[in-house]
């Protein structure tokens, strides 16, 4: 019997109230093989990843390097400074900051991030790529893309995909965007980022072949030790922008 699975990142839904997944206790239970080497994306979006498998996963060479260059089609013609900024091709992980302005609402929406990803997906389809996951924690957030996305853009006629973190596990794209929504004056990590949680991380910041870009309030994320660690690795990598009215 042999049994392939990743532990860092959502296990299946249940109804029956299972604490831990069956995965999970064969793991502790049996001998393990770590496959390491990934054939999806860059190794900057590896970095975001990786320290949940200890540094242990490697990109493989014909992967390593692959950025927006590659599938842009012209380069972004536009005079967004923002825009200017985060669709530099050499820029694959990056991180928007909204630096408070943007509030989370009732029910878990942020009109703000709204808007801003909106923008960036009008920057990407100006130079060509449509092959875009839009991904958040919350089934309210991404109710509120759909109305605004089929609204404002020929949504049908792109590749352009949205839906909630959960949904888009085993999915792949060339350019993933998450709205993180969570912004607040909690002192509790947990009351301020909510339950996106280690594999939940994993599973959005991994979608993307070429390009992840995270937006969301970096005062409130921060405020959890692992997102903490994930915007620290893109500051690293020059790709954390305060997004400018």
């Amino acid at each position: 019997i042999l049994v392939i699975g990743d532990e860092k990142q959502l296990p299946p839904v249940s109804n029956d109230f299972v604490a831990e997944s069956l995965f999970r206790s064969i793991l502790q239970q049996y001998k393990t093989t770590l496959l390491k080497t990934e054939y999806r994306f860059n190794e900057d979006i590896l970095d975001l990843i990786n320290p949940y498998y200890n540094n242990e996963l490697r990109a493989d060479n014909s992967v390593k390097d692959i950025s927006t260059l590659d599938i842009a089609k012209k380069a972004y013609n536009g005079i967004n400074n923002n825009l200017t900024k985060i669709l530099d091709h050499e820029k694959k992980i990056v991180f928007v900051d909204t630096n408070g302005r943007s509030q989370e609402q009732k029910t878990y929406i942020n009109t703000g991030e709204i808007s801003i990803v909106i923008q960036i997906i009008y920057g990407f389809l100006n130079m060509g790529i449509d092959d875009i996951i839009v991904t958040t924690p919350y089934k309210q957030q991404e109710r509120l893309f759909q109305l605004n996305l089929i609204r404002e853009t020929d949504y049908n006629r792109t590749r352009l995909r949205i839906g909630t973190i959960d949904e888009f596990q085993g999915q792949e794209s060339e350019v993933t965007i998450v709205s993180m929504v969570r912004s607040n004056n909690n002192i509790d990590y947990q009351k301020a980022v909510g339950f996106v949680n280690i594999p939940r991380s994993c599973v959005a910041f991994s979608r993307s072949k070429r390009k992840t870009i995270i937006v969301g309030d970096q005062s409130t994320l921060s405020k959890s030790k692992f997102l903490s660690r994930s915007i620290d690795t893109v500051v690293r990598r020059d790709g954390f922008f305060i997004w400018r009215n």
